[in-house]
């Protein structure tokens, strides 16, 4: 098993790719109206794009944590982690990317499809940001915290 920076390197690989494929259902939708059924289709191909970019992003965080002698056992944890590092700004927007991927799996809150539209529209503009900072620790070596 790799440590270090190429562990870190290996978990930016399928972040990366699962960011680009959020981003192409969201382009594509965006050409539909929101009545056809290739609307509805196109719908459910960004939440589960989401719902994998998430995963990654989080587990992206618990190994670049790692990396700098933190632990981050679940996504909540490796959200303060990456808030800790300054990987990550917006805290609150977090958890509510965090609530609208449970809902999507779960469906407890309810949420609109243009309110999932829109948090997983920015989710991927966020995840793209995260990606850049913890790909200079593979350049620069462990970063400093910040302490909140």
């Amino acid at each position: 098993m790799k440590r270090g920076k190429g562990r870190v390197q290996d978990a930016l690989v399928p972040c990366e790719e699962a960011c680009r494929h959020l981003g192409e259902s969201l382009g594509m939708i965006e050409r539909e109206k929101p009545s056809s059924a290739v609307y509805s289709v196109l719908f459910d191909a960004c939440v589960k794009r989401f719902e994998v970019l998430f995963e990654y992003a989080w587990k992206l965080l618990k190994v670049a944590s790692e990396f700098q002698g933190r632990e981050a056992p679940g996504p909540r944890p490796a959200i303060q982690e990456g808030l800790r590092f300054g990987w990550i700004e917006d805290a609150d927007f977090w958890a509510d990317a965090l609530d609208a991927r449970n809902a999507s799996v779960h469906d407890y809150f309810g949420m609109t499809q243009q309110d999932y539209l829109k948090i997983m529209g920015r989710f991927a503009g966020e995840v793209g940001t995260l990606m850049k900072k913890i790909g200079q620790l593979t350049e620069d070596g462990p970063a400093p915290t910040r302490h909140r």
